[in-house]
Parts: structure tokens; C-alpha cells; sequence
């Protein structure tokens, strides 16, 4: 049926959600063109990059990875929207496989034995009908060949969103919110918390004391993007 699908892709091409071209054969989501103009944080080759040093001061991070740095009207924010607000769970999913790829080649491939994103209430996931960093924690556990939970963690207050809140207001609407579902089974391994986009990493924050509080081994952090300096 390879004929019929690349007859119906002249007709109606798949678009590269950034640039809006016609995707070639074997691009998906991004053309090429605009997959090479991501921007890389390349935070797999330093352990102690800026987002790792964010989190560091205060808890016990072992690592702190983000695929990409998020830039206003560019290539990450279409990705971060087409995600979360345009219903393409599949960018989500393809971008983890991507950057788990990455991370499986530069030493990370037995670093985690559970990736756990963070979790959305239920009345706001109901809303949504999904979670994209349950997107995209599936495609990193498919490249990294581990476990993914969307259950183990959970939030448990409904909060306002993030978007229009000052960096303390941030802080205080997610503090306390997250609690660990099964803590028998978190305790003494080592767990990712998984998020879309960092900003005041406050949410990330949160989680990693839900998560703390279990016993683990070691808490990472992995990210599609982060914004300013980090």
C-alpha cells in the first residue's frame, strides 16, 4: 500500500509544522531543514549545566537533561504548542524517541528505571484528553528501553495555570500539590520526573519531594524545553 499513501501525500502532503512545507518521504512532524535548526542544549555532554545548578543548590538532582532551549516564535515553541494546545500528541512522542536516542548513546541508557511525568489533575485532564509529557515520557522510555508510569505520581490540587503567574506566584500555586502513588515501588530506584517546559522549575520542584519522600535512589529531571538560561 506504499503507492497509495505516497499518491495521497501528492495530494494532500503532510506539512512541516514550523516552516508549513510539504514533508518528504521519511519526515515526520519537522522537515529536515528545520529538524537541523533545533536548539540543542546539549546538556548530556555536562553534567552540570545551568539547569542541573538550578535544581542542585537545594536537592539532590543527579541529572538535569533538556533536549531543547525554548525560543519565542521559534522551531521548539511550534513543537511545545502543536503538543499542547493542538491536540499532536504524536510530535510529543516523536521528540522523546529523538532525544532518547541522544541520551542512549551518551551513557544514559541504564540510568533510570522509571520515567514519571508530571501529572495533570484529573478534571484538567479530562478537559485536555491526554497529557503531553505523557507523550513524550513514552517515546523517551521507548528509545531508552525503560519503564514509564503515568500513574505512580499524582497531583492533587487543581491549580491555576502557570502561564500568566509571577515567578513567586509560580512557586506557592505548586507547592505541595504532588504526592507518590505507590511509594513501595519508587523506593531505592532511580526515577526521572518528566515536564514539557521548565521555566521557574517550580513544579519540578515539587515533584522531586513527592518523589524524595519515597526512598528513591536518585531523582533526575528530563525536559523538552527550557526557557531562559538554563
Amino acid at each position: 500500500m506504499g503507492w497509495l499513501q505516497d499518491f495521497l501525500n501528492t495530494i494532500f502532503p503532510d506539512t512541516c509544522l514550523a516552516c508549513e512545507h510539504a514533508l518528504h518521504h521519511g519526515e515526520q512532524e519537522l522537515c529536515t531543514a528545520c529538524r537541523l535548526k533545533l536548539p540543542h542544549t546539549n546538556h548530556h555532554l555536562d553534567g552540570q549545566n545551568e539547569f542541573w545548578k538550578k535544581f542542585s543548590a537545594t536537592l539532590p538532582v543527579a541529572h538535569a537533561l533538556a533536549y531543547l532551549k525554548f525560543q519565542k516564535e521559534g522551531v521548539s515553541q511550534k513543537i511545545i504548542h502543536a503538543l499542547k494546545y493542538y491536540q499532536n500528541q504524536e510530535v510529543g512522542k516523536l521528540v522523546g524517541r529523538w532525544y532518547g536516542g541522544i541520551l542512549a548513546e551518551s551513557a544514559y541508557q541504564n540510568a533510570f528505571d522509571y520515567l514519571l511525568p508530571v501529572p495533570l489533575h484529573p478534571s484538567k485532564l479530562a478537559r485536555r484528553g491526554y497529557n503531553q509529557s505523557d507523550c513524550f515520557a513514552e517515546g523517551l522510555a521507548d528509545s531508552l528501553k525503560t519503564n514509564w508510569s503515568p500513574t505512580l505520581l499524582k497531583r492533587n490540587k487543581a491549580t491555576e495555570t502557570q502561564t500568566r503567574k509571577e515567578r513567586t506566584e509560580r512557586w506557592e500555586n505548586v507547592a505541595n500539590i504532588f504526592e507518590a502513588t505507590e511509594p513501595k515501588i519508587l523506593k531505592g530506584k532511580h526515577v526521572a520526573i518528566v515536564d514539557d517546559v521548565v521555566t521557574t522549575g517550580s513544579t519540578l520542584d515539587s515533584c522531586m519531594r513527592a518523589v524524595l519522600a519515597c526512598g528513591v535512589a536518585s531523582v533526575s529531571l528530563i525536559a523538552i524545553a527550557v526557557a531562559g538560561d538554563l
